[in-house]
């Protein structure tokens, strides 16, 4: 903001690092700290899978779960290996127990799920707190809601691309948008988005989740509309 605003560094501009800290720094550490209590011997992956299984059709559950059932086969094999290895006093270089490709894989989306949930809702509940705040004729709540404001805006997009299977948009993908809006109160509570859902069929999550971004998602989304900000930032005048 600093090179594009071209404001000076001062008092303000350094308080609003705490943004950027908080949003780099916090999530990330929620998402190892995450990683680091998930086990996947535990049943806890499992669990969390199959708890967010939403509207899916039966022939990609069983699919799921033939791939899940080969992936726990095949870390039990290797756990199975390393064990034998280190009571032979062979050793594994330190590593205390083997952890497979798959099992790291599972436990990073469970962490990145769980946390994605709260960025995706302060990206989202942000905005409508700071708006007000910003067409005020007050300097220091201006400058440090606008940084704020650029801060939700990419955590959004960040967070929209970073939780896609396949590295494909999340937004995309019905299902997954399905799990990650199940919780949420707006959307358990969206009578025409749950009474799709309840109606059942191939097609229920998809039809479900797109009642829902019209209602309530797509109207909160034009508030973070960039073409938006940027025309409003070029009348805005800061430091006055």
């Amino acid at each position: 903001m600093v090179s594009v605003m071209g404001w000076a560094i001062g008092p303000i501009e350094v308080i609003a690092l705490v943004v950027f800290v908080g949003y780099s720094v916090t999530y990330a550490l929620h998402i190892a700290h995450n990683y680091n209590q998930v086990h996947v011997n535990g049943g806890q992956v499992e669990n969390f899978f199959e708890a967010m299984e939403l509207a899916d059709d039966l022939a990609k559950r069983q699919e799921k779960a033939r791939k899940r059932q080969a992936d726990r086969e095949q870390a039990k094999a290797a756990r199975k290996r390393a064990n034998l290895n280190q009571e032979e006093g062979e050793g594994v270089d330190g590593v205390e127990l083997a952890v497979t490709d798959a099992d790291q894989e599972a436990r990073t989306r469970v962490a990145v799920l769980h946390v994605g949930g709260a960025t995706l809702s302060s990206a989202l509940q942000g905005p409508r707190r700071m708006m007000t705040r910003m067409m005020k004729w007050v300097a220091f709540g201006r400058k440090l809601d606008t940084c704020q404001y650029a801060v939700l805006k990419e955590v959004l997009g960040t967070s929209s691309l970073s939780l896609g299977e396949g590295g494909e948009n999340w937004m995309n993908d019905a299902e997954l948008v399905t799990k990650m809006l199940a919780p949420r109160a707006d959307f358990a509570q969206h009578e025409p988005s749950m009474a799709l859902l309840r109606l059942g069929g191939h097609d229920a999550a998809k039809r479900a989740v797109a009642c829902w971004k019209k209602d309530i998602f797509m109207p909160a989304a034009r508030c973070l509309d960039g073409i938006w900000f940027q025309k409003q930032a070029q009348k805005w005048t800061f430091g006055h």
